[in-house]
């Protein structure tokens, strides 16, 4: 081949690595399609090493050699590291960080092994194998990293900006998961590696085992090669979790309430003063008014993570004997499934402000801090009898009989008993073909086609009992500190002895397992199942020119057309046999008849934080709904069937009705209309890339490229519109005139006259007209063009030296989830406001049957009278509906990238890096106003719409720097020692945080209000992180210390349960490897994560400026033996 076009394809340092040893299997350092040309025909010198050097060496010259600018992991760099996913290996990488909750909406979720990139302060990220598109099918766009095997891996690359030929989508990055090929290696090759991991939390340990086989050979019809990879992983581990519930605001002066003074909190030396900030004050809280904060309750968490992960790979490779038409067939499957299951206790999800709580036990005293923030105490609340029903203590463990019994005062905290377990799986399947065809010495053509499928299942279970228990807490320390007191430990001796003629056995030290002292109270349940498939075909040729400036030029075309069908039910919560109907303890005979009598698991708490954080008294035992109950789940419905009376009590998902008129919902299985989503895609895409490589630049070399890519996407999504259903449940009879009738001829008290109290009967006709609980089929259709230019260029400053600049323009698509095409009407308010007209009859007027006695209702009490409304004092407020956006468009940015970088040893090299990118049309939470018209009424309404919006430009800028070096020059033995370190610096400015959720569905009643927003930062964005590796190698030892830190970040702008922004303190962890070859083929491994037991803190942010305590994490010790043979 000509010089000319030889010189394209040479690294601009004139070196490349072919081959690589990797855990005893040869790969080449080049493996990605884009980068295959710069070493398949160059006469370049060839390096062979091996273990740890071998990665960096392989990533330092990826990088270096890189079109454009890239961050790259090796196998050997996944294998030596303790990290048992993709994304824990990534966190290494500068400007990387990962999310380590379950949802980024509920931080009281901790996920082990991490749950999603943040790539320069930014998760809208592509994720690809092999240069190729991937998802995974839920209502994100891209990949789940956490569910890929790592023993499946060649490398990752993260590439930083792009250039033309790179499928469109990563506007934070692009990140390639790499698998291996036969041809990277030359003859047989096989690999088995095993290892057992223990964590000192979850105290067992669970195994992986991987295996390769890799094979070609050369016969008189070419070459041949073959490979099969699998990967079987199990992993076992704990999350302990002490959470505050919100903070609530209480004035100074003593309360009476329920015929019971409060004493207040004039002690406080230094009250906390209202500035106007804070998030739901209690009505009528005014600026300059002094108070306290206290938290409303405190909970427990440990939760166990069960991980499975299957993964396999295997490639067929041909070459024809003239070594000019190469086929390539790679099938890969990513196969895992994640089990957990919570035992929870405690106060958690209580309303934003309930007054009821937290005002102290008479004689004990609050610690405050000097904002007058509470550090401890004792929590208890105010009695509030009114749902006391009737019963009697021990079967009712409410403050008192509900009219008027004996007043139990600081008869502790009613709070939860919960067993929660969740099963997700995600199935992938990737399926490709490629052929390379070398036509002529100037030209290269590729044709390759891909299709994937892929499935995600979940089910999400949920059973809550409760109880009453007194706590004191104390947040002064490292981590908070709780003891559960039984709530008859304050009760006045005169009171107990009432309750002592009914057997009330309150001396008892096992309070906390006593089965009569807990009731069922709640059940919950969530599904998905979600599938999707794609199909891609693409044409690449590159055409090898004469030119002396222009050096080959890159063009080609995409078709990809994916398919989603999205069905991701809303968290069905709902109450069973609650206290304030007939209740069902443990020791009664609902629960008896529903043969769930002794089924509960007896929970020790003694090893919570590894022990002393929790003290329940009588033996650190509680009680918690059986798992076996929850394994049934299937049979719920059967089995709580007689705890549900009403229409507003828990069903299961698939038997769901409406709360207010009984009326079941369309459903089809677990799902409503609102909560599947179908979407079809496609996307054509075509590009031409000119590189460029130009010697005569004052004796220095330059090399780059210029291209422009064009992209339409087409989108089709269906889905409904939801009127709301105003009719009158119970209809004026024929012919009543609500201004002219005579109250004597109707029975007020009786079931005949509810349509008095019927507030939908006094609604203006249109309105009822509207909302008529119509539903029409939505589709909605659209498609744009946007054109994607990029630049790269790198300049040979010295030998060693190495500038390079990158500008393009890149986009970011939604997720398919906030595409769905669903909106759901309801009324501003979540109830019409209303006055009634005076009544009929005199306040203490009771009715008598024919016998002479009081009428009374299901409950034993006097009927009361069915009042008339006052139609002229009815409030609507309008309409507000949640919904989806069908007609989303791309963010979009303009980045600039820059950097020097100095390659001073095969492995040493020191990089500065700067960046910028100026966004627009980012994926935000708002509001609008549209018009609906009823199909079936033909009338029209306006509708203030909230959901996703494109809106806003802002801009990120930042810097990264990274060094890597072995210290050969030292004296033996020191000359194994080698350091690696990265320094990363974000910032954004205007770039709002999207208060979307994905996987949400367009719930009725609308959304919370965010608060805080326009002074808040950026969700997963740290200003700072930082890694730092010491490493040593020689002989056969080699080993590493690793070190990952990142500094304070919003987690999320709304937490599920407080409603309040959460921050996540900064948080670094360690992890470490040694290991020895045993002989030239085996290696022994010793592995540890988690080793500083790194405690997670975070915060919520109750007003303007105070973060106060929300949750503290801490997560297993894990320790992992290997053996890795390789032949």
């Amino acid at each position: 081949m000509a010089t000319k076009k030889m010189r394209s394809q040479v690294p601009i340092f004139r070196k490349s690595l072919l081959a690589l040893a990797m855990m005893g299997v040869c790969v080449t350092a080049y493996s990605q399609e884009a980068e295959q040309s710069a070493t398949e025909e160059a006469d370049v010198e060839t390096i062979e090493v091996k273990g740890m050097r071998a990665s960096l060496f392989s990533a330092q010259a990826l990088k270096r050699d890189a079109n454009t600018f890239v961050d790259a992991i090796t196998s050997e760099d996944i294998g030596a590291l303790p990290d048992r996913s993709v994304l824990e290996a990534m966190q290494r990488l500068p400007g990387v960080s990962i999310d380590r909750y379950a949802a980024k909406n509920d931080p009281d979720h901790f996920g082990v092994e991490g749950s999603g990139a943040v790539v320069r302060g930014m998760t809208q990220t592509r994720s690809e194998f092999n240069g190729r598109d991937s998802f995974t099918a839920n209502s994100s766009r891209g990949l789940s990293f956490q569910d890929v095997s790592p023993e499946l891996m060649a490398g990752v690359d993260v590439y930083k900006n792009q250039t033309a030929d790179m499928i469109e989508g990563g506007i934070a990055g692009t990140v390639s998961l790499r698998t291996r090929k036969p041809f990277d290696s030359e003859g047989q090759k096989f690999s088995v590696s095993a290892d057992m991991t223990w964590g000192d939390l979850v105290k067992e340990a669970t195994p992986t085992v991987s295996a390769l086989y890799s094979n070609n050979w050369k016969t008189d019809a070419g070459k041949f090669g073959v490979l099969f990879n699998i990967a079987d992983s199990t992993l076992k581990a704990s999350n302990h979790q002490m959470r505050s519930s919100t903070y609530a605001f209480r004035a100074l002066a003593p309360r009476t309430t329920n015929n019971y003074s409060w004493p207040g909190f004039e002690y406080a030396e230094n009250p906390y003063v209202y500035d106007g900030s804070l998030a739901y004050p209690p009505a009528g809280t005014e600026v300059g008014d002094q108070g306290v904060l206290t938290p409303q309750g405190a909970a427990i968490t440990m939760k166990t993570d069960d991980r499975k992960r299957k993964g396999y790979a295997a490639a067929l490779q041909w070459e024809n004997p003239e070594e000019t038409f190469t086929a390539t067939l790679q099938f890969l499957r990513s196969d895992s499934k994640l089990s957990w299951k919570e035992y929870s206790t405690g106060v958690g999800g209580v309303g934003v402000n309930n007054e009821n709580r937290v005002w102290g036990i008479p004689g004990e005293e609050y610690e405050f801090d000097s904002n007058g923030v509470f550090t401890s105490g004792y929590l208890t609340d105010v009695p509030d009898g009114w749902r006391g029903d009737g019963n009697h203590v021990p079967h009712n463990l409410h403050a008192s009989n509900g009219w008027g019994g004996a007043q139990v005062v600081n008869f502790g905290q009613q709070m939860g008993s919960e067993t929660r377990k969740s099963v997700s799986s995600s199935l992938v399947d990737d399926l490709t073909l490629n052929l390379e065809w070398k036509a002529t010495d100037s030209l290269k053509i590729v044709a390759d086609v891909q299709h994937i499928s892929a499935k995600t299942t979940s089910d999400d279970l949920t059973l809550g009992l409760n109880t009453w228990a007194n706590q004191y807490y104390d947040t002064s320390g490292e981590h908070a500190k709780i003891s559960f007191i039984s709530p008859w430990e304050f009760v006045p001796e005169d009171v107990r002895a009432i309750y002592a003629e009914d057997g009330s056995d309150f001396a008892t030290p096992d309070y906390f397992t006593q089965p009569q002292n807990y009731l069922y109270n709640h059940a919950m349940d969530h599904y998905e199942r979600s599938k999707g498939e794609s199909d891609a075909v693409r044409i690449d040729a590159t055409y090898y020119t004469e030119h002396d400036v222009i050096s080959q030029v890159m063009f080609g075309a995409r078709y990809a057309k994916r398919k989603q069908n999205i069905k991701n039910s809303q968290y069905n919560w709902g109450a069973l046999a609650p206290l304030y109907n007939e209740a069902a303890w443990l020791t009664s005979p609902m629960v008896t008849n529903a043969g769930l009598e002794g089924q509960y698991d007896v929970v020790d708490w003694s090893n919570l934080f590894r022990g002393g954080a929790v003290d329940v008294q009588g033996g650190n035992q509680m009680l918690h709904p059986s798992s076996a109950v929850l394994d049934d789940y299937a049979n719920w419905g059967t089995t709580f069937a007689g705890f549900v009376d009403s229409c507003g009590d828990w069903l299961p998902a698939d038997k769901r009705i409406d709360d207010v008129t009984c009326e079941p919902y369309e459903l089809d299985g677990y799902f409503r209309p609102n909560e599947i989503s179908n979407t079809t895609e496609e996307n054509k895409s075509a590009y031409i890339r000119l590189d460029f490589d130009y010697d005569g630049f004052a004796d220095h070399r330059i090399a780059g490229n210029f291209g422009i890519r064009v992209v339409n996407i087409s989108t089709e999504t269906t889905g409904n519109t939801v009127y709301p259903d105003l009719r009158p449940a119970d209809p004026f009879p024929a012919g009543f005139d609500p201004n002219n009738w005579n109250p004597d001829d109707y029975d007020l008290f009786g079931p005949s006259t509810k349509f008095l109290s019927d507030v939908n009967n006094y609604l203006p006709a249109e309105v009822v007209a509207f909302a008529n609980d119509a539903s029409t089929e939505n589709f909605a259709e659209q498609s744009y063009t946007k054109v994607l230019p990029s630049f790269n260029v790198k300049v040979n400053v010295t030998d060693e030296l190495l500038a390079r600049f990158a500008v393009s323009k890149a986009i970011a698509l939604p997720d398919l989830g906030n595409m769905r095409n669903y909106t759901s009407i309801s009324t501003v308010s979540d109830s019409i406001e209303r006055d009634f007209l005076a009544p009929h009859f005199p306040q203490d007027y009771v009715p008598l049957d024919e016998n002479g006695q009081p009428r009374l209702d299901a409950n034993g009490e006097p009927l009361k009278e069915n009042r008339q409304i006052d139609a002229s004092s009815i409030q609507l407020y309008g309409w507000k509906a949640s919904a989806g956006n069908p007609y989303l468009k791309p963010m979009e940015s303009i980045q600039y990238d820059a950097s020097l970088e100095w390659y001073f040893a095969d492995v040493g090299s020191f990089v500065v890096s700067v960046f910028y990118k100026d966004l627009k049309n980012f994926f935000i939470n708002g509001a609008y106003e549209r018009e609906f018209t009823n199909p079936t009424s033909g009338v029209t309404q306006t509708v203030n719409v909230a959901g996703p919006l494109n809106g806003g430009d802002g801009t990120m800028k930042g810097v990264e720097i990274s060094y890597q070096q072995f210290f050969d020059m030292l004296p033996a033995p020191f000359d194994g020692f080698g350091i690696q370190a990265n320094y990363s610096y974000i910032k954004a400015r205007g770039v709002p945080s999207s208060n979307l959720d994905a996987g949400d569905v367009a719930n009725e009643g609308g959304t919370q209000e965010f608060l805080f927003g326009d002074g808040l930062p950026l969700e997963r964005q740290s200003d700072h992180t930082a890694n730092f590796v010491a490493m040593y190698e020689k002989g056969d030892w080699s080993g590493r210390i690793a070190y990952n830190w990142r500094s304070e970040f919003l987690v999320t702008t709304r937490d599920v349960i407080t409603y309040l922004p959460i921050f996540n303190k900064a948080a670094g962890y360690m992890d470490a490897s040694v290991s020895y070859n045993l002989t030239d083929n085996v290696q022994l491994v010793l592995q540890g994560v988690n080793l500083l037991n790194t405690q997670v803190e975070t915060y919520q942010l109750v007003d303007g400026t105070n973060q106060l305590p929300r949750s503290w994490n801490v997560s297993d010790r894990r320790y992992s033996l290997a053996v890795r043979a390789n032949f």
